[in-house]
């Protein structure tokens, strides 16, 4: 199933490839060590809707394993997705998970736009419910790795929106 899921997935990717749209994102990251099929965002959010669908009832181990494997594409499209699915496990959470979005942070995301997109979401959703983590976000502001240290900031807003946490912010 998970080769199916994924299949279908890149499938679907390269059949809404934008050749001048992969030229203007690839010159915006140029440095990054990012791929891009060339989807647009909004388009990759509908895939990532649809496949994720198509996964009611896996255990969410499963789902993780799946996100790991997009993320090792190393396209943004396909970290888009996986972070999208990690916001739609949001209410399945739990603490151990944040050791998972640390590593995910510190491997998979090469740009600003990874850091931000699993920190406002899916991060921020899990300090949010678990303020018992944020002294493990804390540390990450004296982290050598640039990654850590915007998504200590940026974890903070999905708080900060729903006027929570603001002592830490």
């Amino acid at each position: 199933m998970n080769d199916r899921v994924l299949g279908l997935i890149r499938r679907q990717l390269s059949a809404r490839v934008e050749p001048s749209y992969k030229a203007g994102i690839t010159n915006f990251f140029r440095g990054d060590p990012v791929k891009f099929h060339g989807v647009r965002t909004p388009l990759v959010r509908k895939i990532s809707a649809k496949a994720f669908k198509s996964l009611k009832g896996t255990e969410k181990r499963q789902i993780w394993t799946l996100c790991d494997r997009l993320l090792a594409s190393g396209y943004g499209e396909e970290r888009t997705i996986a972070f999208d699915w990690a916001w739609r496990l949001r209410r399945k959470l739990e603490p151990s998970d944040f050791k998972r979005f640390e590593r995910w942070l510190a491997g998979h995301c090469a740009d600003w736009a990874g850091v931000d997109d699993l920190s406002c979401h899916a991060l921020g959703y899990l300090l949010n419910e678990f303020p018992e983590l944020l002294p493990r976000l804390k540390k990450w502001t004296r982290s050598p790795r640039w990654h850590l240290r915007r998504a200590s900031a940026v974890a903070l807003i999905y708080s900060v929106r729903r006027k929570s946490q603001l002592d830490l912010a």
